[in-house]
């Protein structure tokens, strides 16, 4: 069978009316319209050339096998017996329809299914060549886990090094007083050392401290500000956890070293090729590898390697109209540490004139004095002389004051929307080149590890193992739970391993009173009737069903603004739990209110009004799509305060509470006023998985929130389980994004004051490695719940999202990528850890189909404190249960 792959010609092209024929597509959309009066399922995809298409099944002519398949949208699919027609007055439309002896499966099931001869597949693609050849000589490395991490082993333990310490001693009237400041000054000497000597490595031991391979110059150690001193050698000792931290880094340096004469190297986390793989005038897309290397008590090394890609963008604003240099846009500085920034506006300025801000200098000026770039680079800034860019230092807090900056200085940051928008035709060739299977991360990772196997470190050779790494007594992967293993818990005590089973087995604990008012256009009453009808059904068929105690209409065509104060003005928060509100179409008619603009005034205002909202766009209600019409289920089930399901027997470890604190900021762009807003918000979830609610700040100016401000939501925390459970937690464990830098230490403090033991999780969604699932043969998704642990510190790599998911193991999702935890606070055991972050990830409450990648802890509170930025938030004094946010 070789079937027609459509996704990738069109109908006419390849197929004649009145043929039955195999075909390949991948569907983008499923619509299920059996209550229609003659019952279907519509299967839509694309073809090659861009246009949608449908395949047909009515349902008293398919076969019970096919119309019944569990289809599932981004999944590929391969039909038999298709026939194809044609109809309308002019033939202009293409029929696909099944016959009786059509039969359907998965793609990739059936691209796996081949005989002994046939090529290996792994994630539906060849195992190269070059794979084959890195494990030719050596014998397939294998777990009790049945998964390998993209990192090698040192063939032998590190020698007993033997390393200079110097002391740096402030000698000017500037002292380092903040931890912050003595940490930055550290650094900053270290690098001036790096331009007086000839040193391979410097790394710091704590604050004001450096450690080297060996004697540093005498000559170079003196400074205007600064001394640096000798203290006298010592023995690394690879059992205590300071010693190997700077061993580690003592090794990264020399790894980094050796590495530039072949790639570009930006730090030991972005090692590029130099070569980019695709290319245009405004962006190239290069290959990236992302290392990191741990030291084992053993003294043995690892190499973890993060194969993924990286944008550069070498489109400069000077290029650019003045009119797409808006508010909002992303940009980088070309000069010095390439800061992030986020365009104010443009000023009214140009490069040659004073800012007071500049000590009345120029901008022009500025640079020349600061010597921030070449004289040539000045040279045409000063004869071009545009207007000077006003915009905001991303992450950098201060004073609320946008820097100025020329446009020759600045690029255009290369995410994805601005490089879609910029150069549409270098994004598509991209997301071609950055979808990865499990086979090519690992042939990526296997090729660089073979060309750079060997590393010399003061003057003695590391060798790392060719295959990669299985685990042993340092580094253990073991699969915490089974991949159908049930950890939930629906109504009446019925336990299943997935959200999916919500609306069969029941929702575990409904609302107290689910009475709900709808908002819809008044131009399609009819379609939300009916997705209104689809919604209480599911609703209904998990035991939670809600009654529509109103419906508010408003005209389409009226601005957001008035659309939003009739919203205000008519509807009773008394009789109201949540609110359904349904957004007019985004089909570019001419006057229409546009949806976003709709959703942000709406949310606005029923926050305003105390109310929790679910937002559904009218063209995915009432369309007979099941998934849709679940999620969208689920998050106004949420918003009316009501629990799906819980964690079966309880999260393990003796934690009462845990709390997920996230901070967020608004930077100005076409939509908003001219100002930075921020607010934090911390979700608090009990011990089996229920959320108990989430408190927040109120959004405020500026880029930094006062201490205050985190202990008191951590206050609204603790006092919210108080009332519920008539007692304070005994333990909590925070979890936290890893580039976090608010300052807990308030909410510490109150911690310590109510006796309440703690534990800190950091959880970063850039992994050190990955894991992926192996066998003799291939490699492939791996299992949900697989992870790393390191048996002497603190640290996991944690599989969240993976198989069996249907969407993990499409072949057009590429690889998941597991997330990175780290105890940094308290006592609790890593894979106790590592257990909890695991169950948190698959409580989800507003996804019926899939699990996702964070827990719940950390992902509702970044969707939380997002919504607390833009005034979307129901603002409280106390713990708030009911979610509108997701």
């Amino acid at each position: 069978m070789n079937p027609i792959n459509l996704n990738e010609t069109t109908i006419r092209a390849e197929l004649e009316p009145g043929v039955t024929y195999s075909i390949k597509v991948t569907l983008n959309g499923i619509f299920d319209k059996s209550n229609d009066k003659y019952p279907r399922e519509d299967l839509r995809f694309e073809q090659g050339d861009g246009e949608n298409r449908t395949i047909t099944m009515f349902k008293d002519s398919t076969p019970d096998s096919v119309y019944d398949f569990n289809y599932t949208k981004g999944v590929t699919y391969v039909f038999t017996h298709i026939r194809y027609s044609r109809g309308g007055n002019n033939n202009e439309y293409d029929n696909l329809n099944p016959t009786d002896e059509t039969t359907v499966e998965n793609a990739r099931a059936l691209e796996e299914d081949l005989d002994d001869d046939a090529e290996t597949f792994a994630g539906g693609e060849p195992l190269d060549a070059h794979i084959d050849d890195a494990l030719g000589d050596t014998t397939p490395t294998e777990s009790d886990s049945g998964h390998v991490m993209t990192s090698v082993a040192s063939t032998e333990p590190l020698p007993q090094f033997e390393v200079q310490t110097h002391s740096i001693t402030v000698t000017s009237s500037d002292t380092a007083e903040t931890a912050y400041a003595r940490k930055a000054l550290t650094y900053d000497v270290r690098s001036r050392l790096y331009s007086s000597t000839k040193a391979d490595a410097i790394v710091p031991d704590g604050d004001l401290t450096l450690i080297s391979l060996a004697p540093l110059r005498t000559s170079a150690l003196d400074f205007d500000d600064v001394t640096v001193e000798s203290e006298g050698s010592r023995t690394l000792d690879y059992g205590t956890e300071r010693d190997r931290a700077i061993a580690k880094e003592l090794l990264e340096e020399s790894i980094k070293d050796s590495l530039r004469e072949s790639y570009d190297v930006r730090g030991i986390d972005e090692i590029l090729s130099p070569t980019p793989i695709v290319e245009s005038d405004a962006f190239s897309l290069h290959e990236r590898y992302d290392l990191s290397v741990e030291i084992g008590p053993s003294g043995r090394a690892y190499l973890h390697v993060n194969f993924r890609h990286r944008q550069l963008s070498h489109l400069r604003l000077s290029r650019l109209d003045d009119d797409e240099i808006h508010p909002g846009l992303r940009v980088k500085t070309t000069y010095g540490r390439q800061r992030g920034y986020v365009v104010s506006h443009l000023s009214s300025k140009t490069s040659t004139e004073p800012f007071e801000r500049l000590g009345n200098r120029s901008v022009l000026q500025y640079h020349t004095d600061e010597e921030t770039v070449d004289k040539e680079t000045l040279a045409v800034i000063e004869r071009e002389d545009d207007r000077v860019v006003e915009a905001y230092r991303m992450g950098h807090g201060g004073d609320n004051k946008p820097s100025v900056l020329p446009q020759k200085l600045l690029v255009v940051e290369p995410g994805p929307g601005q490089v879609d928008r910029f150069d549409r035709e270098f994004a598509k060739k991209a997301r071609k080149k950055t979808r990865m299977s499990a086979s090519r991360c690992t042939s990526k990772v296997t090729e660089f590890v073979g060309a750079n196997r060997t590393f010399t470190f003061d003057g003695a050779t590391v060798r790392f193992e060719p295959t990669l790494f299985a685990g042993n007594d340092e580094q253990r992967l073991v699969q915490l739970y089974g991949e159908h293993e049930r950890v939930l818990t629906f109504a009446d005590g019925k336990t299943g391993s997935h959200p999916s089973d919500t609306f069969s087995k029941g929702v575990a604990v409904p609302p107290d009173r689910f009475n709900v008012t709808m908002i819809r256009p008044e131009q399609r009453t009819d379609d939300t009737d009916t997705g209104w009808e689809e919604l209480q059904q599911t609703l209904a068929k998990g035991g939670a069903e809600p009654e529509l105690v109103n419906t508010i209409e408003y005209d389409a065509f009226d601005s957001p603004s008035k659309i939003s104060i009739d919203i205000g003005s008519e509807i009773d928060p008394d009789e109201t739990d949540a609110v359904l509100v349904v957004l007019p179409p985004d089909n570019g008619f001419e006057g229409i209110a546009p949806p976003g603009e709709v959703y942000h005034e709406g949310k606005k205002t029923l926050a305003n009004a105390y109310i929790y909202s679910q937002m559904v766009d009218i063209n995915n209600f009432g369309q007979g799509q099941t998934y849709l019409t679940r999620n969208v289920a689920l998050g106004l089930f949420a918003a009316a305060g009501g629990v799906p399901f819980t964690v079966e027997d309880s999260l393990p470890g003796d934690a009462d509470m845990f709390i997920g604190v996230d901070v967020s900021r608004r930077y100005p762009d076409d939509s908003s006023d001219s100002q930075i807003n921020v607010a934090a918000t911390m979700t608090a979830v009990y011990r089996d998985g229920t959320i108990l609610g989430h408190a927040s700040t109120m959004p405020q100016l500026g880029e930094k929130l006062a201490d205050e401000d985190v202990r008191d939501i951590m206050k609204q925390s603790v006092l919210g389980f108080n009332k519920i459970h008539g007692e304070y937690p005994s333990r909590i464990v925070i979890h936290r994004d890893g580039f976090m830098n608010e300052d807990l230490s308030l909410a510490l403090e109150l911690l310590d004051e109510l006796g309440i033991a703690y534990d800190i999780v950091e959880i970063r969604k850039q992994p050190q490695t990955r894991i992926v699932a192996a066998t003799e043969v291939q490699y492939d998704v791996p299992s949900k719940s697989v992870a790393a642990i390191n048996e002497n510190e603190p640290k996991a790599t944690l599989v969240t999202f993976g198989s069996p998911e249907t969407l993990a193991e499409s072949e057009h999702s590429g690889l998941p990528r597991p997330i990175q935890i780290e105890r940094v606070a308290g006592d609790t055991d890593i894979e106790t850890i590592a257990r909890q972050v695991y169950l948190l990830s698959q409580s989800h409450v507003g996804v019926h189909n899939s699990t996702a990648r964070l827990p719940i802890t950390t992902a509702f509170a970044d969707r939380a404190s997002k919504a607390a930025t833009r005034g979307h938030l129901v603002q409280t004094s106390g713990l708030e249960k009911n979610l509108g946010f997701i």
